[in-house]
């Protein structure tokens, strides 16, 4: 069966009965495993670009996010998020010509037929104005009901007033999922599952995998090909600053970008996964704060967007 997706229409922004990482309060959400809920917010991404008279491909990780608004119930408006350096590589410094972009999602486990499918994209990209963050975003909507994925809800973001109001800190423990390229799986995709400890909270600016000042977390977590994109997040369940949660919550604290390895002067450099150095890997990752993503969600155009599906969906609701 061919699936087709349409995301050129504010319209298609939209998901009926979006399902969402931990959705529901904890009094009445049943038992999950995070690790198994965390890798279905996860597909594996795909961009091939020119290289000269040679075309490449850069393969990372994206992940499903849900933006919430009040005027359209449960559902959200639906985003596919990545980095920068992936969705639009560069060669010389410079951005490359893209000739074509897939994700690929695992189909719900149901009938025969393929039990993951490549989905074509028109890269719609939006990108955040600061030149120094790595990330990427686009509108698309994957019907929960065809595939086997979960959306990260907005509420669930650990912006900066979360980690003050939470008291989080270095030490604190992470989880990330991600595509893995040694074993990407041929029936199903194969996502790997990693943690750690947040290492920084940098409160001034660092040199970023896009070569510019910008803000990072550190996290020391190992990372490698194919992680880029990957969605990194706080564990906060359990006996946590002397209370006890009776479930499991992890909130999104950011995106991987890359990680530092060491040179032949045994200095610290840093670098994206999609370049890479064969040098030693440090085991410290970059981490783009959720922070960065809400700003790019605040894009005068997509604000625009959203507000222009609102309106037509209301024309619909009243007959006009």
């Amino acid at each position: 069966m061919q699936i087709s997706i349409v995301i050129t229409l504010a319209l298609a922004l939209l998901v009926q009965q979006t399902t969402v990482v931990g959705q529901g309060s904890p009094k009445n959400r049943p038992p999950s495993n995070l690790a198994h809920e965390l890798r279905k917010t996860v597909g594996f991404l795909t961009t091939v670009y020119q290289d000269a008279q040679v075309q490449k491909r850069a393969e990372g990780t994206c992940f499903l996010i849900a933006l919430e608004d009040p005027r359209i119930g449960p559902s959200g408006f639906t985003y596919l998020v990545t980095n920068r350096h992936v969705a639009a590589p560069q060669v010389n410094g410079r951005k490359a010509r893209v000739i074509s972009a897939s994700v690929r999602l695992n189909r719900k486990q149901s009938g025969r037929g393929d039990r993951s499918v490549e989905i074509p994209l028109r890269p719609n990209w939006y990108f955040p104005a600061d030149e120094s963050v790595d990330l990427a975003l686009m509108p698309f909507a994957a019907d929960s009901n065809l595939f086997e994925v979960l959306y990260v809800s907005s509420e669930q973001f650990a912006t900066r007033d979360l980690i003050e109001s939470r008291a989080i800190s270095e030490g604190d423990p992470i989880i990330m999922a991600g595509y893995f390229y040694l074993l990407p799986g041929r029936e199903r995709i194969q996502p790997i599952v990693r943690q750690g400890i947040l290492a920084m909270l940098p409160d001034e600016k660092v040199q970023t995998t896009m070569g510019r000042d910008g803000t990072l977390y550190l996290g020391d977590l190992q990372v490698l090909g194919g992680n880029s994109g990957s969605p990194v997040f706080i564990k906060l369940g359990g006996n946590w600053r002397g209370r006890f949660y009776a479930t499991e919550e992890a909130r999104l604290i950011g995106i991987v970008s890359g990680y530092f390895y060491e040179d032949e002067e045994l200095k610290l450099r840093i670098s994206t996964l999609l370049t890479g150095e064969l040098k030693t890997n440090s085991g410290i990752s970059a981490i783009v704060p959720v922070d960065e993503l809400v700003k790019l969600l605040n894009l005068p155009e997509l604000q625009s967007m959203r507000e222009a599906a609102i309106k037509s969906l209301e024309s619909r609701w009243l007959g006009l």
